[in-house]
């Protein structure tokens, strides 16, 4: 789980941190246990979100897309895609055009579950991505949004997270943060104060797992 995983990440060893007590309404409440970290990361804030249609699924790592979005897409833009919104697999957009749009996206076999080496007769379908190609139909949700900035976590909850980051983030903002070789971790940020963030994870931090893929 990524609590054990990022113990070899703590500056210096410690242990948890006692439960923190805060007062809601009159009651006093328990806080999940914070390890202390230093742990550098990037973060995405995600400014837009929209589900498309997978057509295209390629040996070489390249997805073929339908759906609409608020924004442009450019060649080399970062964004993530979600099967499941647990697990945000980072990708960069190869083409654009109309409604459609290709993602370069590491492992995208193992992500959807495809084997290219089980011989179920392949064929190459498009000039854009060259390759051993299958049609695919799945759905999933693309997110997007400003370029990836620096930040490093300083303590970690299997609720959230504490970050330092370049001051300018608001409370309410959608993230993405990416951190080592752990699988990206999509949640909201629930304060801000000055280079700070306290980010609230969607899911439990200690059910996320590394990337292998």
């Amino acid at each position: 789980m990524l609590l054990e995983r990022i113990s070899e990440f703590l500056l210096p060893a410690t242990s948890p941190a006692t439960s923190n007590i805060v007062p809601q309404d009159g009651v006093v409440l328990p806080r999940a246990p914070r390890t202390p970290v230093f742990i550098g990361a990037s973060l995405y804030p995600i400014d837009v979100f929209c589900d498309a249609q997978i057509r295209d699924l390629s040996a070489d790592g390249l997805i073929a897309l339908m759906g609409e979005t608020e924004v442009d897409l450019a060649v080399g833009q970062a964004l993530h895609v979600t099967i499941d919104e647990q697990y945000y697999h980072l990708g960069t957009v190869k083409w654009a055009q109309d409604r459609r749009f290709a993602l370069d996206l590491p492992n995208a076999d193992a992500i959807f579950g495809h084997d290219f080496g089980d011989g179920d007769g392949a064929a190459d379908t498009g000039q854009h991505s060259p390759g051993m190609h299958i049609r695919y139909d799945a759905s999933v949700r693309i997110v997007a949004g400003a370029p990836p900035i620096a930040a490093t976590i300083r303590n970690l909850s299997s609720a959230g997270m504490l970050l330092d980051t370049t001051p300018g983030l608001m409370p309410g903002q959608h993230i993405v943060v990416k951190a080592q070789d752990m699988m990206p971790i999509y949640g909201r940020a629930e304060w801000t104060s000055g280079r700070s963030i306290g980010l609230k994870a969607r899911q439990p931090i200690s059910h996320m797992v590394p990337t292998h893929r």
